[in-house]
């Protein structure tokens, strides 16, 4: 994996731990990440995006997923085709009015 700092680790770790969760209450550890596709990480998306999960934490997510998956075509377990529909996946955008922050003085 390509994460520098120690934080990023845990970080991904934690969207991953989530991702497992919603994937059939796996385990980070235990979830069969060599078998995810498309369809997969688009329905993980939209069960998010259900829960009310904020757009960025919903890319970290999919940046997790991406990283997983790159990461099995790597090693052999998963093939290139797969990969590359996960990878060409587009981040999530934010619906709606962008929250106005104003300065007091």
């Amino acid at each position: 994996m390509g994460l520098g700092s120690r934080r990023s680790r845990v970080t991904m770790r934690s969207h991953l731990q989530q991702v497992a969760y919603l994937s059939g209450g796996h385990d980070i550890k235990s979830c069969p990440w060599h078998m995810i596709r498309r369809e997969h990480v688009r329905s993980i998306i939209e069960m998010m995006s259900e829960l009310g999960k904020a757009p960025s934490t919903i890319n970290t997510a999919l940046s997790a997923m991406k990283g997983v998956a790159r990461e099995a075509w790597v090693a052999g377990r998963m093939d290139s085709e797969s990969h590359h529909q996960i990878s060409d996946l587009k981040s999530v955008r934010a619906q709606g009015c962008r929250r106005a922050y104003t300065l007091m003085m």
